[in-house]
């Protein structure tokens, strides 16, 4: 079997024209699909291009720089509202630590000045009660020295007390005898007389 058909040329010129037109606009709507897309990216990544640098910044703990601006309230524009807020607070959050941390030294070197003060009030004092402890050593042996010279003067008034004595009985009996004496004497008058 064989199939033939017939056309004329110029049947065939009007489908290579449409052939034609059709990769013509095909390139056509592929370039301006290649520049919508080149356009929208760049809108796309534009603002994600500085949130990434203040990422990376804030990832190597540097927080300063301003805010970045906020130009769109889709998704972007939440996550860059977003990022200044974790930014604020991260900031205001160095502050506080930075700040309990000054304090935490200050009292720290205060504590250490008031400690060493302690120090030396208890080196003052156990030299005081050194002191006091020498003292009354030394007053101990002045007191046994004085408790023992007052033992020889109770001694020596003792002997005087008796000797007192002896010497009052010794008087006693003198004028006894001086009393003897003169009756004696007064009797050998009357005798005599």
């Amino acid at each position: 079997w064989q199939i033939v058909s017939t056309a004329k040329y110029l049947e065939f010129d009007s489908t290579m024209s449409i052939l034609v037109g059709v990769l013509i606009n095909g390139a056509v709507f592929l370039v301006l699909g290649f520049i919508s897309i080149s356009f929208y990216s760049r809108k796309v990544t534009a603002p994600l291009k500085p949130m990434g640098e203040g990422l990376q910044r804030a990832a190597q703990g540097d927080f300063s720089g301003d805010n970045m601006n906020v130009d769109s309230a889709d998704e972007i524009g939440q996550l860059t509202m977003d990022f200044n807020e974790m930014k604020r607070n991260t900031n205001q959050l160095i502050q506080s630590v930075t700040v309990s941390t000054e304090q935490v030294a200050a009292s720290a070197e205060e504590l250490s000045g008031r400690t060493d003060e302690v120090n030396k009030a208890t080196g003052e004092i156990s030299l005081a009660i050194q002191q006091i402890a020498d003292h009354a050593e030394v007053l101990n042996v002045s007191l046994a020295a004085g408790s023992q010279s007052l033992d020889e003067v109770a001694v020596s008034i003792h002997q005087l007390v008796d000797n007192a004595a002896v010497l009052s009985s010794s008087n006693d009996e003198v004028l006894e005898r001086a009393l003897q004496g003169n009756a004696y004497v007064e009797q050998t008058v009357k005798r005599i007389s």
